[in-house]
């Protein structure tokens, strides 16, 4: 997929070229001026484990996100119901960080924000876990598999999230239960891992 710059506004085309045939196809534009959220580096655009479904983040007028996933060969937009929560999108997020991760499975996708962690189920919509990061921590960025966009779980289905702590100024470790909202630290140390700018752990 590629991002062709609009104007001023900030407005983008979303294209898609079949690399199936042996020369590239011409670009076909599968959605037209439209507000990619987090845009400067294509972090809320990411396709499914399996390939063949591409997800995507979108901006609204109050500056909530809205999520949208597209199937090959149609490639027609179909918007993705939340339910639960609805200021998605709205915390304070660092234009480079990656926001959208996939479940392994390719059912659901989590919604990383600075504060909290949200999964949403790509199949009927709703907001099914949610978990908050502890007071004064801020989330940086989860730990997978960038090339594929999937979030590394334990084997108890925890995800393994970096952390900073803005009281301490210290970073580290934590697991996160989507089931339960658990947030348990594994490590926290007087080092500097970085921000969501600068991070690509897989």
């Amino acid at each position: 997929s590629s991002l062709r710059t609009l104007g001023y506004t900030s407005l983008l085309d979303l294209e898609v070229v079949s690399l199936k045939e042996p020369t590239p196809s011409a670009p076909h534009v599968v959605a037209a001026n439209i507000a990619i959220s987090n845009y400067a580096t294509s972090r809320s655009l990411s396709w499914a484990p399996a390939g063949g479904r591409l997800l995507y983040a979108t901006i609204d007028s109050v500056n909530r996100e809205q999520y949208f996933t597209m199937n090959a060969p149609n490639w027609q937009p179909h918007p993705v119901g939340m339910m639960g929560v609805t200021t998605l999108g709205q915390e304070r997020r660092s234009v480079n960080g990656q926001s959208l991760w996939w479940n392994a499975d390719g059912r659901s996708f989590y919604v990383v924000e600075r504060t909290r962690i949200v999964e949403v189920s790509i199949l009927d919509g709703p907001t099914r876990n949610v978990v908050m990061a502890p007071p004064a921590e801020a989330i940086i960025t989860l730990v997978g598999d960038q090339r594929h966009g999937t979030a590394r779980q334990t084997d108890g289905g925890d995800l393994l999230v970096m952390f900073s702590n803005d009281s301490t100024k210290r970073a580290g470790f934590a697991l996160a239960d989507v089931r339960t909202g658990r947030w348990s630290t594994l490590r926290e140390e007087d080092r500097f891992y970085g921000d969501r700018r600068l991070q690509s752990i897989d």
